[in-house]
């Protein structure tokens, strides 16, 4: 008889199901990191971007557990016409649906098809010793795979995580 329980309920199971998706991905990443035979890759800036999102709407739903606690507990929204089933129902799709949704997505991630490649450009521009002090930096590092001085001076890099 309390639609505000079941709110509070639904957001439980929210939190619950959204929580899949960091915990898959931290316990394969421990397990990489683990395994000698595999090179071990820290998250890529995609993977930290998905988890942020999710991270983002289970703190919601924590701010929001409370509140409707407090709704509740003043007897706001009580009616006699809702039957338990029909929330209870709701609760399970919620948990079921959404939990099987980000363990999929969890088990299927993939990275970009690039292989980690990252273009970045400065958006200042170098002249005389300056452009040299960059080139120079720029030859000296491992992981760039190409790079471009236009005739403004302004740089544009391609790097690899990988190498």
């Amino acid at each position: 008889h309390e639609p505000i329980f079941w709110v509070k309920i639904v957001l439980f199971s929210v939190l619950g199901a959204a929580s899949f998706f960091p915990t898959t991905k931290i316990i394969q990443l421990a397990v990489s990191k683990r395994n000698p035979e595999t090179p071990y890759k820290p998250m890529s800036p995609k993977l930290v971007a998905r988890m942020t999102t999710i991270l983002n709407g289970e703190l919601s739903a924590i701010l929001l557990i409370p509140l409707t606690a407090t709704l509740m507990a003043r007897g706001v929204g009580y009616t006699d016409w809702l039957p338990w089933q029909a929330p209870a129902g709701l609760v399970a799709v919620t948990l079921f649906g959404l939990g099987g949704k980000y363990i999929k997505e969890a088990l299927d991630w993939s990275e970009d098809e690039a292989g980690g490649v990252y273009t970045a450009e400065l958006s200042e521009a170098f002249t005389g010793s300056d452009f040299r002090y960059v080139e120079s930096a720029l030859l000296q590092m491992s992981n760039i795979d190409s790079y471009n001085i236009n005739s403004e001076g302004r740089v544009k890099v391609t790097a690899s995580r990988n190498k």
